[in-house]
């Protein structure tokens, strides 16, 4: 569903022809990407606020028109569609999940409508898209600092990384192995689990059975409490 907000000028200014400026906002409004999202939303309501008060705006009004993609795909492209054809937005903040921002990527290309996304899968950047953007780190750059703050911060060894099952945490996983081989430190186990898991009993079974000391989590914050429960309870 959509929620259309239109946020006022906080004087009241003559108005335009062309009407308010309409900006598209998705994301996943519940389960474990809910945090990041109500923060994706909060921020822009005051960014759009600001904007509207700036003297270079000329007393343009914005309207911020805000969509759920509830974590699917599909139906990120779908909102995408609907946002830039029926509502005709201008530029697009979100999605925050990696694959639901990968679903979406050729539909703001295709229309040429900027997308900044807070999702961190490097492939939404790379090869470089003029249409876009990233308002987040990438996978890249944060999967190399997981691993050096591990192995020389921490001095931590026999390494494990344990991922979430989705291009977000199969892209943060590769970045952390490689850049332990380059040090010498070869992870000595890996595991994925379905995001919104609650069961990984098996998992640190294997863990345990490969005498793991450390475990590195690349998922959501949601997710790694979950794993962090669990790792105490073993």
């Amino acid at each position: 569903h959509l929620m259309t907000e239109v946020l006022p000028l906080e004087q009241p200014v003559a108005a335009t022809a062309s009407g308010p400026i309409k900006i598209g906002l998705m994301a996943t409004f519940q389960g474990r990407l809910e945090m990041p999202a109500l923060a994706l939303r909060d921020g822009a309501r005051m960014a759009v606020k600001e904007a509207a008060g700036m003297e270079e705006m000329k007393g343009r009004s914005f309207e911020l028109v805000v969509a759920n993609d509830y974590g699917d795909p599909q139906k990120a492209a779908q909102e995408a569609r609907r946002l830039i054809e029926e509502e005709g937005v201008k530029a697009i903040l979100g999605p925050v999940d990696s694959d639901c921002a990968l679903a979406v990527v050729p539909i703001v290309t295709a229309a040429r409508v900027p997308m900044i996304t807070l999702a961190g899968y490097p492939g939404l950047t790379r090869p470089v898209n003029k249409y876009v953007f990233r308002g987040a780190m990438s996978d890249d750059t944060e999967g190399k600092l997981i691993a050096d703050y591990a192995t020389i911060m921490m001095g931590a060894g026999e390494f494990a990384i344990f991922h979430e099952d989705s291009s977000y945490g199969k892209a943060g996983m590769e970045v952390v192995r490689k850049r332990l081989r380059r040090v010498g430190r070869d992870p000595v186990a890996i595991e994925s689990y379905p995001s919104g898991g609650i069961d990984f009993r098996a998992q640190m079974a294997r863990f345990k059975a490969a005498e793991v000391k450390t475990i590195i989590v690349y998922g959501t914050l949601v997710d790694a409490l979950m794993v962090m429960q669990s790792i105490r309870m073993e």
